[in-house]
């Protein structure tokens, strides 16, 4: 296979594998979000969020280290994997034991039990991070592709079945320890590595030097992206938070899609190309371009948009969920740049760096949460926001000095679509301002609307940056 049809290939598949096991995860959840009340379905958003937080201890940046690792051998992967198990186990333990503990700190009754068994999942997945990372070496995502759709498929069905049954919350419970499992088994499925080696001291003390500064960056990334989350529902309650998951999940399933398929594609290639800068540099200017066409229109037009979608969505549950999205939706469009940033870093083998950053915007956000976290859960969404648009041109202009791209090229890379979008938001606005929707139907509003939006933003692109159109078609398709 070619070298473009290699990288056109894995892009698929790294597309259905992500999409896949969120398209999934998305399902189960808007069907819950309609049948649970609001409060149980904000205990396990709680729920997730501390094993999330227990996730990245458990893979300690292991898995990351081994796919940057320039050579490997059988000896990397088993140590590594023992490394993952032994926390997985580890932290499972912990948080059987001190879930009463945690479930007092947060001041939330009612996740303990949910809490204990959802625990078994976390050993489950650190079963995965290795063999995962075996497969991103040798970019098969062709497998974690097809590991994505059955997981995501059977663990989906078996939790809409246990909610249309009435388990409520123990539903997405089943689903995720469901998801847990099959991914497990299904990654050791090809046998990827053999384990009959023993543990090697030195190697391990290799990956996780490397793997601390990334575990301790997620760490802090979690902080800034999840640490909302707990602060809601230690301040409004497990309403509040299936309020804001509600607002905030299509935004994180659209960001994840557009940020992972690139990343899981290009970052192993980053790191290959760290003595040919001028490449290097290509590379990251083209994923920047596209993705600022693509997600700079579509999470503006969520924003647009957000009251009808959280309605089509969630229905009556959703009420207060439009709001919320709209902002993060804005959001949204400059943290899929932005994320380039931080996997530019890592690739150079420069993780503390991003670390540094990573720490100076948690103290940030420390003090907007203790600012905000007696005020409405809106304004500590605002607020929250804020902090991020104002420290993401900063992170652009610290990497930039670090790694030595230009911003001059980035921001001709970018404003095009910025500049398209925001007339978009401007289009919109007057369409409203003279009632142009007046006497349609609900769906019929939203349909055209929808279709306005999309028209208008290709006839700007088209007429006023016709160069830069025709090449983000181009790329695009060629990918496909």
């Amino acid at each position: 296979m070619s070298g473009v049809s290699s990288i056109r290939s894995n892009i698929i598949w790294s597309f259905v594998r992500n999409f896949g096991i969120r398209f999934g995860s998305m399902v189960v959840f808007f069907v819950l979000a309609r049948i649970l009340d609001p409060s149980e379905l904000g205990l396990f958003a709680t729920v997730l969020a501390i094993l999330a937080f227990f996730e990245i201890i458990a893979d300690g940046g292991v898995s990351d280290a081994i796919v940057q690792k320039k050579n490997v051998s059988n000896k990397d992967f088993v140590t590594g994997f023992y490394i993952n198990v032994s926390l997985g186990f580890i932290l499972s333990v912990v948080i059987v034991v001190f879930s009463v503990e945690i479930s007092s700190l947060l001041n939330v009754l009612g996740i303990t039990d949910l809490l204990r068994v959802a625990a078994i999942g976390l050993l489950l997945n650190s079963l995965s991070f290795v063999p995962q990372a075996f497969y991103r070496r040798k970019y098969d995502f062709k497998w974690l592709a097809y590991r994505a759709l059955i997981g995501a498929t059977l663990s989906g069905a078996a939790g809409i079945t246990l909610a249309l049954l009435g388990a409520g919350p123990w539903s997405l419970v089943a689903q995720f320890l469901t998801l847990a499992f099959l991914n497990a088994l299904l990654v050791w499925w090809k046998k990827p590595f053999v384990l009959n080696n023993l543990f090697d001291c030195t190697i391990a003390v290799g990956l996780i030097k490397f793997g601390v500064a990334i575990s301790l960056s997620k760490i802090l990334y979690y902080v800034t992206i999840r640490g909302i989350e707990l602060v809601i529902v230690a301040s409004f309650g497990p309403a509040a938070i299936a309020v804001y998951v509600m607002g905030n999940r299509v935004v994180a399933v659209l960001q994840q899609l557009i940020s992972a398929v690139t990343v899981d594609v290009y970052l192993p290639r980053f790191s290959r190309l760290v003595e040919n800068k001028s490449k290097l540099f290509e590379v990251f200017y083209t994923a920047v371009e596209i993705t600022s066409a693509i997600s700079f229109p579509l999470f503006v037009g969520v924003a647009i948009l957000s009251e009808d979608i959280v309605f089509i969505l969630f229905g009556d549950n959703g009420q207060g969920a439009g709001g919320i999205l709209k902002v993060l939706a804005l959001l949204g469009s400059i943290q899929s740049v932005a994320f380039y940033c931080g996997s530019l870093l890592n690739s150079q083998g420069r993780p503390y760096y991003s670390l540094a950053f990573q720490m100076v915007r948690v103290l940030l956000f420390v003090f907007i949460f203790y600012v905000f976290s007696n005020q409405t859960l809106l304004a500590l969404v605002n607020a929250y926001a804020f902090v991020f648009l104002c420290t993401i041109p900063v992170f652009f202009v610290f990497t930039a000095k670090v790694v030595g791209f230009s911003l001059w090229v980035v921001f001709n890379k970018v404003y095009p679509y910025l500049f398209g979008s925001s007339l978009m938001y401007l289009f919109s606005y007057c369409l409203e301002y003279f009632s142009f929707f007046d006497g349609f139907s609900f769906f019929g509003e939203f349909f055209v609307s929808f279709c306005f939006l999309f028209v208008f933003y290709n006839l700007f692109l088209f007429f006023f940056f016709k160069k830069n159109y025709f090449f983000v078609i181009g790329n695009v398709f060629n990918r496909f």
